[in-house]
């Protein structure tokens, strides 16, 4: 089992499919970083399917919302397939386990309206840091 750690920013509303008599809710994260190519500063986004299994995932259909930053942390799978234009092609799958939110788009429909509209959290999670080995 590869355990994977992700972060991104969901980007569509997920989406709920049953699969032999279990709910799985479904989605996209985006994760964007920096890079620099050519001496010219680029943001690359890669793209991660997510899957959250049985009881959990009409629970929290409401709140997986396009735009909303989640951490999810998961089993991990790479799949092979084959494009429309006949070449290679290959995508990340994680069926999470465990996930936090690190906030919502501020056009939430679940906003609070006591509370005002809820702002995109600021988090400590950066893409640019080093890693020391």
């Amino acid at each position: 089992m590869i355990q994977v750690t992700v972060s991104g920013h969901v980007g569509s509303d997920s989406e709920i499919k049953n699969y032999g008599g279990t709910n799985v809710l479904t989605f996209s994260l985006a994760s964007t970083k920096k890079v620099v190519k050519n001496g010219n500063p680029q943001q690359v986004t890669q793209w991660v399917n997510c899957s959250i299994w049985g009881e959990r995932a009409e629970k929290l259909k409401p709140y997986i919302i396009k735009g909303t930053s989640i951490v999810c942390v998961g089993e991990g799978e790479v799949r092979n397939y084959t494009k429309a234009d006949g070449s290679a092609g290959a995508s990340l799958n994680v069926r999470v386990n465990d996930f936090q939110f690190m906030g919502k788009p501020e056009h939430s429909q679940n906003n609070n309206p006591q509370q005002g509209p809820v702002k995109q959290q600021q988090t400590n999670f950066s893409p640019d840091y080093e890693l020391p080995f």
